[in-house]
């Protein structure tokens, strides 16, 4: 194994077991939010809420949830910030040099025991997830952070609506004009976008949607309807399947099988 491999795979083995559980955490919880009803006017249910909350803020709510810090919110999106540089040196590291590597590196063996088929869960079923996987974790921390959600907005070639992330609390206001949710939203006469359960922009901007619009569609898999967001459920459920199948083979290199001899 070469020194730069080397280094990329110390890099991605640490940091998810450091980031691990946290990782899972937020794969469950998105993908249940996959099935939460709208949380506009209290037309989310009490699980969904505390879901909601796990999944932004691991129960560390701040007082202003759209625009207060809190140490739950700064975790969650740097564990987000994290999963993309895991997915990323991941990639780095299935990566084939052959033709008969890559075949190997595709496929999941159930013949060969537990270990090489972790092992190749691990490896395959990452690579297939790792898309969709990345859409979700390049935009996540725009809900935490002020600065990441203005850099993506920026690369997305548009500029940040007020009140996108920063508002006052939501017990001060009934609703904001520029967030409504999709499943309340009214057509105007520009066009009219909305975004479920997750803040976002929410009218058309001379007939186009404005950036924080699709960073909305591509973190909950809006972009292509119900057909996007099955996807992004098996994709999730890869993606929590990732630090268990990980912790596994760390465990297995620390604890390897003595053989006994007679």
């Amino acid at each position: 194994m070469n020194k730069t491999r080397s280094t990329i795979l110390s890099i991605h083995r640490w940091l998810g077991i450091t980031f691990g559980v946290l990782i899972f955490i937020i794969c469950i919880t998105g993908f249940l939010m996959l099935f939460s009803p709208s949380d506009h006017d209290g037309g989310m249910n009490a699980f969904f809420q505390a879901v909601k909350n796990c999944h932004r803020f691991l129960f560390i709510v701040p007082e202003n949830t759209h625009g207060g810090m809190s140490l739950g919110r700064f975790l969650m999106g740097t564990t987000a910030i994290v999963m993309t540089l895991m997915l990323l040196t991941g990639v780095y590291l299935w990566w084939p040099k052959s033709k008969q590597m890559l075949k190997n590196r595709l496929k999941v063996s159930t013949t060969k025991g537990l270990r090489r088929f972790v092992y190749d869960s691990h490896v395959s079923l990452g690579i297939y997830a790792v898309v969709f996987l990345l859409f979700m974790s390049l935009t996540g921390p725009s809900w935490s952070f002020g600065w990441y959600k203005k850099a993506t907005v920026t690369v997305l070639g548009g500029e940040p609506e007020p009140g996108f992330s920063k508002m006052p609390p939501m017990k001060d206001i009934k609703e904001h004009p520029g967030m409504p949710p999709m499943e309340e939203a009214k057509p105007t006469g520009k066009g009219h976008h909305g975004q479920g359960h997750f803040d976002g922009p929410g009218p058309m901007q001379d007939g186009k949607k404005p950036a924080q619009a699709y960073i909305v569609e591509f973190h909950t898999g809006r972009w292509a309807g119900t057909f996007s967001r099955i996807l992004y459920g098996i994709a999730v459920l890869i993606g929590a399947s990732l630090p268990l199948s990980g912790y596994y083979m760390w465990w297995r290199r620390k604890h390897p099988k003595k053989t006994t001899t007679r």
